[in-house]
């Protein structure tokens, strides 16, 4: 519920609780709402601890898929890059909290450019191009 403290959540709903039951037990954990996606196994929306690891979080996701450019990972908010070189939060472990991950945020992972035996060939017609263009340059001169 909006504008209750955790504590005051609990209470409230321990007073409302108890007409029904002895003495109950109520744990207020605040989530938030935090979407992968790009080169995830299972991108889409989820809800999760602030105080959860950065690493539950992609866990959730599925984990990245084999071709995701973690060095180009980025959390966008309102639809501009907020944060990006997230790979170390990643790595450590750190809470989403310490990270500065809020409800509403977007974590994109693209996918890994492979090279391709076709751009191998591309690069090497290039590099004749640029040859060929030297030696008729050349021959120009020499005349």
């Amino acid at each position: 519920m909006v504008g209750h403290s955790t504590q005051s959540l609990a209470d409230d709903l321990r007073e409302k609780l108890s007409v029904y039951l002895q003495e109950p037990i109520i744990v207020v954990e605040p989530l938030i709402r935090v979407t992968m996606m790009g080169a995830f196994r299972r991108p889409g929306t989820y809800l999760i601890s602030p105080d959860a690891s950065f690493w539950e979080l992609v866990n959730l996701a599925g984990g990245p898929d084999d071709n995701a450019n973690l060095k180009k990972m980025v959390v966008e908010r309102g639809g501009k890059v907020v944060k990006k070189n997230i790979l170390g939060g990643f790595e450590r472990a750190y809470t989403l909290q310490e990270m500065n991950i809020f409800s509403g945020d977007q974590v994109f992972v693209p996918i890994k450019k492979e090279f391709r035996v076709r751009d191998a060939f591309e690069i090497v017609r290039f590099g004749i191009t640029l040859i060929n263009l030297y030696l008729l340059i050349q021959n120009l001169d020499d005349r």
